[in-house]
């Protein structure tokens, strides 16, 4: 049952009410965050009811169930949906929501959150639910790739590598990261790969080819630092092949935020990129492996409602 803490309520506080008043719901995954998933949902409608609101709140196990519940949704017409989980779980419902009148709001409970950090939405879940009753619309990009939507970023070279790593080793988060990064560094691969940026031809061999929507993507590292969400362009990081000695220091100025300044490094922004390489190179789409080249990447404007 929801329950009401008096202590946290102040005597002249009177709850906000939002001039949207059709019911609400709020979709939990229940992988997320440290919590029970019945803990959070208790916490959730506690919050909600110090808001002075009411909202349906579903725990979802799966993918599948997740964007069944947003089909249903979008399909009933709801102008606001609340989707609780880590960028994975943002990721998995951006699909069900683009080119939709359903409105995102994103209640970030996942380890870096790096969209909900690129629009500003605070980690803190009290002031990121309000949003959901009282946040404005905004329309934000998205990037495609043959088809398949990301929020982060997609390309192929290290950061996929990094993905395919992770993804196939069954260590806790902390080992398959040291895994992947130790990995990467004593194979250091580099791959001859082909691009057609907005029409211009770029051939060389790049240890990394990224092509950004958000300036922030992985572990919360800025790779593409100049990547905007609202000027219906991508950002493309390419960095051509680095020794072993030239690994750790461009490595070192990706997290600081400096990686553009390296002479290896080249920027651009683009609406769409062709992207021709070997057979076999891993193409990552977010935090998954989806595609073999050659591949498209495409910026699509305005593409998803979100809440902020």
């Amino acid at each position: 049952m929801p329950y009401r803490d008096e202590h946290l309520v102040p005597l002249a506080w009177q709850p906000k009410r939002s001039p949207v008043a059709q019911p609400v719901t709020i979709l939990v995954n229940g992988r997320a965050g440290a919590p029970q998933p019945r803990a959070r949902v208790e916490q959730l409608h506690h919050l909600v009811e110090l808001l002075g609101h009411q909202a349906e709140i579903i725990i979802t196990r799966s993918e599948t169930e997740m964007r069944g519940h947003l089909r249903r949704l979008v399909r009933a017409g709801a102008r606001r949906v609340a989707v609780a989980g880590g960028d994975g779980t943002v990721a998995r419902a951006v699909p069900e929501l683009a080119y939709t009148e359903t409105a995102l709001a994103i209640l970030p409970l996942g380890t870096f959150n790096n969209f909900a950090a690129a629009l500003n939405i605070p980690r803190d879940l009290h002031a990121a639910l309000r949003l959901l009753w009282e946040g404005s619309v905004s329309e934000v990009d998205l990037g495609a790739v043959n088809g398949h939507y990301y929020t982060e970023a997609a390309g192929a070279g290290l950061l996929a590598d990094f993905v395919a790593f992770t993804s196939t080793d069954g260590r806790k988060r902390a080992l398959r990261t040291l895994y992947a990064t130790s990995r990467l560094f004593l194979t250091n691969r580099t791959y001859p790969m082909r691009l057609i940026i907005d029409g211009e031809r770029y051939d060389k061999d790049l240890s990394l080819c990224l092509v950004a929507n958000s300036y922030r993507v992985g572990m919360a590292i800025s790779v593409a630092a100049g990547a905007r969400m609202t000027d219906g362009r991508l950002n493309v990081v390419l960095v051509e092949a680095l020794t072993r000695k030239e690994w750790w220091r461009y490595a070192q100025a990706t997290w600081i935020q400096m990686l553009q300044t390296l002479p290896k490094v080249h920027v651009f922004t683009a609406q769409e990129v062709c992207l021709e390489a070997p057979a076999g190179i891993h193409i990552h789409c977010d935090d998954r492996l989806v595609l073999r080249a050659p591949v498209t990447f495409k910026a699509r404007p305005k593409a998803l409602k979100v809440l902020v």
